[in-house]
């Protein structure tokens, strides 16, 4: 999860290994075709300092030429890394306000942000989702030239031997540029997605030919050529399924091995897959396999609602944030009882030490409950923390506790508020407590 370096959420299924990508998967031989058709195209924006034309009423990322445009694109990444996010937490705090202030979408901080975040191989395992969805959702009114020069930069950039499993990471941006969903970038994109499973199909196949075929099913996932796949692919985050509160369907489209938005990435292309075999075995025991396979997948799509809302303030992902804490205190309700069961959520969320073990624990019988407790767990801590960064977040918050909504929906996030807000204040007077007995 983001939490090593940059914190999109509160993230779950930190024990699971990271399974490594896969090398010599044809990627990289058709990156380094494209740098060699890259060398007369070394900067941004060709119509100098052109900016995008946009409605949105969130960041627009513009590109300037740059000064000296014989300075090798790893040089200028690098200085413009050093001058604004030397300091890893700067990075966090430009990726949680960049929603907010429009200067910090200037070219030199975006190609800064991009060098930090492959420094740190913020693009690689669980990581990846996340990504992916900020930098698409960033570039999302980016004109595909400027896209499509950034995406062979980035590619030089990787191929300097600075950049921590290379391959990986440049898959994973051009995942970012696939969700963008823009048709004029789509012919780059499919063209580039074709040479690569061109070059890993003209490899001689090792003895593993389960492994091999993930390899070679996971390129033709960059850019599906089934109209209806590129749809599923593309849905808006806010519509992704919450593994762990949807278990049957998640087991279900694992064992099918579908096409899913929350598994587009090579790292959780291949978790999928390897829990699609381990389901496979008549002794396969869903606590060791499925459980903490739907628990890191369901820490990855929060994150990538908080990255989505980072970039935009899209309400609906805060929505959808509240909709998995709303399912905990269900939840947890009907195992301990109406008053009971918010009492008890409510002195486990407030512990210093572990508030999501003390969570777990009050259903600690219920396998498939913890996973909709630790789910709900990481909604509402990570509610409350981001909302001490962005304001915008608990004024939405108290809006559900204070109007007179009468929705389905809006009562249950009025629920969810009431918590919160009884949460946050006990959190707030133990930090003043200790302050005070600090001082």
């Amino acid at each position: 999860m983001l939490l090593q370096v940059v914190r999109f959420g509160q993230g779950l299924g930190s024990h699971v290994k990271l399974a490594a990508f896969c090398p010599r998967s044809g990627i990289w031989t058709a990156n380094r075709c494209m740098i060699q058709s890259h060398k007369a195209l070394q900067f941004y924006g060709h119509n100098e300092g052109r900016q995008c034309v946009s409605s949105s009423k969130y960041s627009t990322v513009t590109f300037d030429r740059p000064d000296d445009p014989h300075t090798s694109v790893t040089a200028r990444w690098m200085d413009s890394y050093q001058q604004h996010f030397k300091d890893v937490d700067k990075l966090n705090t430009w990726m949680t306000n960049i929603g907010h202030d429009s200067s910090l979408a200037e070219s030199t901080k975006v190609v800064g942000a991009l060098m930090c975040s492959l420094f740190h191989g913020l693009f690689a395992g669980q990581n990846s989702l996340a990504n992916t969805v900020f930098w698409a959702s960033l570039l999302e009114n980016t004109s595909s030239d400027d896209c499509i020069l950034l995406f062979r930069d980035l590619v030089e950039v990787c191929s300097s031997g600075l950049v921590p499993r290379e391959e990986e990471q440049c898959d994973t941006f051009f995942r970012a540029l696939f969700l963008k969903n823009d048709p004029e970038l789509d012919v780059f994109l499919r063209q580039y997605a074709d040479d690569c499973f061109i070059a890993v199909g003209s490899m001689s196949s090792p003895d593993d030919n389960s492994l091999w075929a993930m390899r070679k099913a996971s390129i033709a996932s960059m850019f599906p050529s089934k109209i209806a796949d590129q749809r599923i692919l593309r849905q808006p985050v806010v519509e992704w399924t919450l593994p762990a509160l949807d278990l049957n369907q998640f087991r279900d489209d694992a064992q099918a091995q579908r096409l899913t938005p929350y598994g587009y990435t090579a790292y959780h292309f291949f978790q999928l897959f390897e829990l699609s075999l381990s389901l496979s075995s008549a002794q396969s025991d869903p606590r060791e396999t499925l459980y903490p396979t739907a628990s890191m997948f369901t820490g990855c799509v929060l994150d990538a609602l908080w990255a989505r809302y980072y970039v935009t303030n899209d309400n609906r992902c805060l929505d959808r944030i509240m909709f998995a804490a709303n399912e905990a205190l269900v939840y947890i309700q009907s195992i301990l009882g109406e008053k009971k069961g918010v009492n008890q959520l409510i002195r486990a969320l407030t512990l210093k030490d572990d508030p999501a073990r003390a969570v777990a624990d009050l259903c600690k019988d219920y396998p498939e409950g913890q996973l909709i407790m630790s789910a709900g767990t990481s909604a509402c801590l990570s509610l409350i923390s981001n909302s001490e960064s962005l304001p915008a977040i608990w004024a939405y918050i108290e809006r559900f506790r204070k109007d007179g909504l009468r929705s389905e929906m809006s009562l249950a996030q009025r629920n969810v508020s009431r918590l919160l807000s009884v949460v946050k204040a006990a959190k707030d007077i133990s930090k003043l407590t200790s302050h005070k007995l600090d001082a």
